[in-house]
C-alpha cells in the first residue's frame, strides 16, 4: 500500500450535517442537489460524504454524518 498525497483546489461547499441512520442519505443529497440546482450554479461531481464516528462504535441513533457537493457560482 503506498499512501497518495492529493491537492485539492478550494472549493464552495454546500452540505447537510445530519445525525441518524445512514439510510437518509439519499433523500439528504437529493436535498442538497436539489438546493443546488434552484440556485444557477454549476455542480461540480463527485459528490461527497462524510462520516464523523463509526457505525460499529454507537447507536445508528448516533451516527454522525453529512454529504454535499463543490459548485462553481454565486
Amino acid at each position: 500500500m503506498e499512501i497518495e498525497i492529493k491537492k485539492i483546489p478550494q472549493q464552495q461547499m454546500a452540505f447537510i450535517r445530519m445525525k441518524g441512520s445512514y439510510m437518509q442519505i439519499p433523500e439528504t443529497l437529493g436535498k442538497v442537489v436539489g438546493w443546488l440546482m434552484t440556485q444557477n450554479v454549476e455542480i461540480q461531481i463527485p459528490v461527497y460524504g462524510l462520516y464523523y464516528n463509526n457505525p460499529l462504535e454507537v447507536s445508528e441513533e448516533e451516527l454522525d454524518w453529512e454529504v454535499g457537493a463543490a459548485f462553481v457560482g454565486e
